[in-house]
């Protein structure tokens, strides 16, 4: 059995989200090009906070708003594909974020945005064209992001060095990037690497917050390297802090 799982889609797009939040500009990442202003900014804090309060209906009134102050704000059109993506609606998504790229190209968030897009469609080659043109921005602040999503998109299409690849680039752009850190405690468990794979749990334990599927992970660590006692401090957590998990069930079922 593989437990190499993809990391939530939902949760991805939410950090996307939050990345278009933390961006003081329009062109911040455009090689230095000067920070352009426009009565439309405002709109894309707006649109971004609608979306993470879920009031998606108020968030496309908002970005509709700011795309008719200035249809050339390449986040707005970013932000406007991600609310499409939420939405479902993929043919729109597209478009707006074709129209985001074509608008600023060399935007590393933007592009990040699109490959994880296309990754969600199947379209892998267009995907990993994005991640990498992303990659190529030297003033990309956070590059182990768009890393961690190409070993993610290199998951869904199960070739698992090309993402193993990916996962341990991005960990040296950020040794503490606890995405990265899950899949590859995943990965190592998955080549019955147990004592990497426990170093990797070790080391996302000491940044992150453990899920439920993490700490049944550590369980299934622990039990394969047959050390009892930590085995059983996993167990203890999972039932502690989420009982009503359905990794508790499985736990159960392990024997």
């Amino acid at each position: 059995m593989a437990f190499n799982r993809l990391f939530p889609y939902a949760l991805l797009l939410s950090l996307l989200i939050t990345g278009c939040a933390t961006q003081p500009g329009n062109n911040q990442e455009d090689l230095g090009q000067e920070e352009r202003k426009s009565p439309a900014d405002v709109y894309v804090q707006l649109g971004i906070a609608y979306m993470q309060d879920r009031q998606y209906a108020t968030a496309l009134k908002k970005l509709r708003r700011g795309l008719d102050l200035d249809p050339k704000h390449a986040q707005l059109h970013n932000v406007m594909a991600l609310l499409y993506d939420r939405l479902n609606e993929a043919d729109k998504a597209t478009t707006y974020f074709d129209k985001a790229v074509s608008l600023s190209p060399r935007d590393s968030y933007i592009r990040n945005a699109r490959g994880t897009h296309y990754c969600k469609l199947g379209q892998y080659v267009k995907a990993d064209m994005d991640f990498n043109a992303a990659l190529k921005n030297p003033l990309y602040t956070t590059p182990w992001v768009a890393l961690t999503n190409a070993g993610l998109c290199s998951l869904r299409q199960e070739d698992l060095k090309k993402a193993e690849e990916y996962f341990r680039r991005a960990l040296s752009r950020n040794s503490q990037y606890y995405i990265a850190l899950e899949q590859m405690v995943r990965i190592n468990y998955q080549q019955r690497n147990y004592l990497s794979a426990r170093v990797y749990l070790e080391r996302y334990l000491a940044v992150q917050r453990p899920s439920a599927a993490v700490l049944l992970l550590g369980v299934r660590v622990e039990r394969e390297l047959g050390n009892k006692k930590a085995m059983e401090g996993y167990k203890r957590q999972l039932l502690e802090l989420f009982p009503d998990a359905p990794e508790v069930q499985q736990m159960k079922h392990m024997g």
